[in-house]
C-alpha cells in the first residue's frame, strides 16, 4: 500500500489495514468484511477531510464514495477521451471501481461485523471475505494513486 505520511489521519487507514490482515489470518470473515468496509469509509474520509471538503454526521458511505470520486478526478462522468470508445471504456472501468467499494458496504451489511446482527453471519463466506478485502484494497489504491497525482505529493 502506498505510503500514508503525507495524509492527515493516515493512521486510521494504516490502522484498518492492519486489522484487515488479522481478520484474514484469523479465518474471520464477518470480521474481514466489515473491516473493508472501514477501510473504504476511512479512506474516503481522510481524502475528503484532506481537501477541506466537509462531512456532515449523518452523510451515507455511499455519498462519501462518491464525493471522493469526484475529488480525486475518478467519477464516472469526469472521463474524457478524443476518442469515444476510449472515454466509454474508461467511464465504465470508473463506474465499476465506486459499484466494487458500495458491494463491499452492501455485503458488510449483509453479513460484515456491525449494526448487531440479529442471527449469526452466513457460513462459507472465506472466499467472499478474500475478495471484499482484496476489492477494498484494489479501491484504496486508485483513490490514493489519484490523490497522489492530484496533489503531486508522493503518499
Amino acid at each position: 500500500m502506498a505510503d500514508l505520511a503525507n495524509l492527515p489521519d493516515g493512521g486510521a487507514i494504516r490502522e484498518n489495514l492492519t486489522r484487515l490482515q488479522r481478520g484474514l489470518d484469523g479465518g474471520d470473515a464477518a470480521a474481514t468484511i466489515g473491516t473493508a468496509k472501514d477501510l473504504i469509509e476511512s479512506t474516503a474520509k481522510v481524502v475528503l477531510t484532506a481537501e477541506g471538503r466537509p462531512i456532515a454526521k449523518t452523510e451515507g458511505l455511499s455519498s462519501l464514495i462518491k464525493r471522493t470520486h469526484e475529488v480525486v478526478n475518478l467519477h464516472a462522468a469526469t472521463a474524457t477521451h478524443t476518442d469515444p470508445k476510449v472515454e466509454e471504456a474508461v467511464r465504465k472501468i470508473r463506474g465499476g471501481l465506486q459499484s466494487v467499494a458500495l458491494g463491499v458496504v452492501d455485503l458488510r451489511n449483509a453479513a460484515g461485523t456491525g449494526h448487531g446482527h440479529m442471527s449469526a453471519s452466513p457460513s462459507g463466506l472465506a472466499d467472499d471475505a478474500r475478495l471484499a478485502a482484496e476489492a477494498a484494497a484494489a479501491w484504496i489504491r486508485s483513490i490514493l494513486a489519484a490523490y497522489s497525482k492530484l496533489t503531486s505529493r508522493t503518499i
